[in-house]
């Protein structure tokens, strides 16, 4: 389903190099967080997730099976954000399914709640994206893994 304004049409024109600017700025900000000669597993899962929710975030096309792409993240998510980044997450399947397929018919009606819901899950998203970056910035890198692989020696 397409919405046909002068501001879709617009914002879907420059969906690819909103995402292409944000990717690169996500990639310079991976690159000034790896430290040479240290270890980058702790990191992981929260670099593969900022990259994944900033990727779906900026594209043009966002559907519900997308979200199916950030599960196998989840296990490498390391840190004390790692529940509140799952909790976003659950949450954001809750509410794209309560849409697609519960009602999916008010959506394309543009019904308020409907298209509410959807608004609040694309901000979930973006928030998924930013609890990452928090992640990162409270991170330290270091020789030893430490996290739930690691839990195990």
């Amino acid at each position: 389903m397409n919405i046909v304004n002068p501001t879709a049409t617009v914002l879907a024109n420059v969906s690819t190099y909103i995402m292409v600017v944000s990717l690169l700025i996500i990639y310079w900000f991976i690159y000034r967080q790896v430290k040479p000669g240290k270890s980058q597993f702790t990191r992981l899962g929260a670099y593969a997730l900022l990259t994944l929710a900033t990727t779906m975030a900026t594209s043009k096309i966002l559907s519900p099976q997308y979200f199916v792409w950030l599960i196998p993240i989840f296990p490498l998510i390391c840190g004390r954000w790692r529940t509140p980044i799952l909790a976003i997450f659950i949450l954001i399947g809750g509410l794209t399914y309560d849409i697609f397929p519960l009602h999916y018919p008010e959506l394309q009606n543009f019904q308020a709640t409907a298209v509410a819901i959807l608004v609040a899950r694309d901000i979930l998203l973006v928030l998924l994206a930013v609890l990452a970056v928090v992640s990162l910035k409270r991170m330290k890198a270091s020789n030893e893994p430490s996290g739930p692989l690691n839990a195990r020696r």
